[in-house]
């Protein structure tokens, strides 16, 4: 004996996997804004991090590298040419490529790989990853809780071409890496 359905329930069929398919939606589109936000807040950090630093070269113009691989690539694109504060800019370079010209780099888990460890003393790096999986990088940038917040490796700086205001180096031992171990 074959049950026909009931044209009710079609409906009612109909109308739960639509909603499974807007709540699918739904979490899909909050985990893109999470995501953007969280690459917007990166970049913000990279901008206020290059304004407390001071290269001994002393040029107008700060260098951000950012490998096309890095998942704030996009998103570093919009802040080239941002004005960093005395009478410096910010110019956001592709890698790979023109290595010699960074002053600032930043490094995650997609670009890490890329990294060349024989850099010069003038290039502070940036990255977004756990210490141990980036040795001697300068400054580490983490999430604490619902927060992004930064590190900087204090046992890393010396003989570098650059000077890490004492503002950020004060702000940075107010935020101990989470589980890490920290240099000194």
């Amino acid at each position: 004996m074959m049950f026909k359905r009931h044209p009710s329930n079609r409906r009612i069929s109909a109308g739960v996997a639509g909603g499974i398919a807007i709540c699918l939606l739904v979490f899909i589109s909050s985990q893109a804004r999470a995501t953007d936000l969280s690459e917007k807040l990166k970049t913000v950090y990279l901008v206020n991090i290059a304004k407390f630093v001071v290269w001994k070269r002393g040029a107008d113009q700060v260098n951000l590298c950012i490998h096309q691989q890095a998942s704030i690539f996009e998103q570093a694109l919009r802040i080239d040419g941002v004005q960093i504060g005395q009478g410096r800019h910010l110019r956001v370079i592709e890698l790979p490529g023109a290595d010699h010209q960074c002053d600032l780099q930043f490094w995650d888990a997609r670009s890490i790989k890329f990294r060349d460890k024989e850099l010069t003393e003038r290039v502070l790096e940036v990255a977004d990853l756990e210490q141990d999986k980036a040795e001697g990088i300068e400054v580490f940038l983490f999430i604490d809780g619902n927060r992004l917040r930064f590190h900087i490796d204090e046992g890393s700086l010396s003989g570098r071409e650059f000077e890490i205001s004492s503002e950020l180096r004060r702000l940075s031992r107010q935020q101990p890496l989470p589980n890490y171990q920290v240099r000194q």
